[in-house]
């Protein structure tokens, strides 16, 4: 269950607020992600009723875990979190076709890595191998849109080559689709 809620973090992040702790008397700021946010998040994404609490989430880096709090009724942390920095290790991932089936939808992805602290690129989440230096000097290169330009040609014109992704996403009843796997379907 805890790679579905690291499937959904780009999404719940986005949800965080910060806070002082009032309600445990540590006067310390914390982050908090509400239950019915977060419940309402992956619903939306795995299916009606298929939310269930866990004590901890985590966005699957270890840059940020939340523990699940009765009295906030939500998932918080204590402090600053975070990776940050140009050293964090990021997967850049894109969409390279989707096909429409009568009962669900098949997205296909291709991903590669960076290492921003050994200033490289894999293949691989392990590191085990090298496409190269940095495509984009993230340090000179501070415009997005630029990077996310270099990133998605890079793809484009090796995705043949790169990990690619499978998600799955099946009709419901109810008529909306819902992620039900994700499987490498390229190494």
């Amino acid at each position: 269950m805890q790679e579905k809620f690291s499937l959904l973090s780009n999404q719940w992040i986005k949800e965080l607020s910060s806070t002082i702790d009032y309600l445990n008397q540590n006067y310390d700021e914390i982050t908090v992600l509400s239950e019915a946010t977060l419940k309402n998040l992956y619903e939306r994404t795995f299916g009606p009723n298929t939310y269930e609490r866990v004590s901890q989430i985590t966005d699957g880096t270890s840059c940020i875990t939340l523990t699940y709090d009765e009295a906030y009724q939500g998932y918080i942390t204590q402090g600053e979190s975070g990776c940050g920095g140009v050293s964090a290790f990021m997967v850049y991932e894109k969409i390279i076709s989707a096909t429409k089936y009568s009962d669900r939808i098949e997205i296909v992805s291709s991903a590669f890595y960076i290492d921003g602290e050994t200033r490289q690129i894999y293949k691989d989440y392990n590191k085990t191998t090298s496409l190269g230096g940095l495509l984009v000097d993230e340090n000179t290169v501070t415009d997005e849109e630029e990077r996310e330009n270099v990133y998605s040609t890079y793809i484009e014109e090796n995705k043949d080559n790169l990990e690619q992704y499978t998600y799955t996403y099946m009709l419901n009843e109810d008529g909306f689709y819902y992620l039900i796997g994700v499987e490498r379907t390229n190494a």
